[in-house]
């Protein structure tokens, strides 16, 4: 498979101060589910925001789908961990937004919206607003925004870290149903080791301030998993250690 994603030797600063990423090296193909995991502050945002064109690096080459990202990078998709459905708008309206912005016509923007709704089990919430939404499907919708018009990347930054542990596990076991049936590409940012195991083809662990890749670790379990009962697996345990041992190993050299 072709490379989605290429950060080659890249650093990364805001002004004068000094470098939020360093010699920063990253390859994600396409069609991966890959996890940034990594101590808060050590540059996984920024990454996402490099590649949805909001920051430049000052050093080293980014390219996206084969070229470097000049201006806003339209073709990916980005969910944080802020609610930011507008309350005004129903849910339907909500994940139609993008494509009423791109000057989409009616009837196809209907029929995607259907489409999302379906497939994140919100057929029955359209016609309401955000405030009559849980937390999981308030989540579950801006997934859905998220992939409206069909992302080649969807990068999400700590999109559960708010929930508690029952509904993340639901809504871990949404996501891979929903990125598997579009497709998509994914980039994961976390810092929680039981996520980026239980979610990704891959994890990447980036080391603290200035961040850089201190280890690649590939996920054996295949893209068709079962969330609720991986976890109690021997080698799932031997995956979380090996993560454990990458993230501490990582704060050990920048000490």
């Amino acid at each position: 498979m072709k490379n989605m994603i290429e950060f080659s030797d890249v650093s990364i600063g805001f002004g004068q101060s000094a470098d939020v990423l360093r010699n920063f090296d990253l390859e994600v193909r396409e069609g991966e589910f890959v996890s940034l995991l990594g101590p808060s502050g050590c540059g996984k945002s920024t990454t996402l925001n490099v590649l949805a064109g909001l920051l430049h690096p000052r050093r080293g080459a980014v390219t996206f789908d084969g070229s470097p990202i000049r201006g806003v990078n339209t073709a990916a998709g980005y969910v944080t961990q802020d609610d930011t459905l507008l309350p005004w708008l129903t849910i339907a309206k909500n994940v139609g937004l993008p494509l009423k912005l791109r000057k989409v016509g009616r009837r196809e923007i209907e029929d995607r919206v259907e489409s999302l709704l379906a497939l994140t089990g919100l057929e029955s919430a359209g016609p309401l607003f955000p405030s009559q939404l849980s937390g999981g499907m308030k989540r579950r919708a801006l997934l859905a925004r998220a992939l409206i018009y069909r992302p080649a990347l969807l990068m999400m930054d700590e999109p559960f870290a708010a929930l508690d542990a029952q509904l993340r596990t639901e809504l871990h076991a949404e996501l891979l149903r929903i990125v598997r049936a579009e497709n998509t590409t994914t980039l994961f940012v976390t810092h929680d080791i039981f996520e980026a195991g239980i979610l990704s083809d891959r994890v990447v662990v980036v080391g603290d301030r200035p961040g850089r890749v201190v280890a690649d670790i590939p996920v054996p379990f295949g893209a068709v998993r079962d969330v609720h009962t991986l976890r109690f697996e021997p080698e799932f345990n031997v995956l979380e250690r090996t993560l454990h041992s990458a993230l501490a190993s990582a704060r050990k050299v920048d000490a």
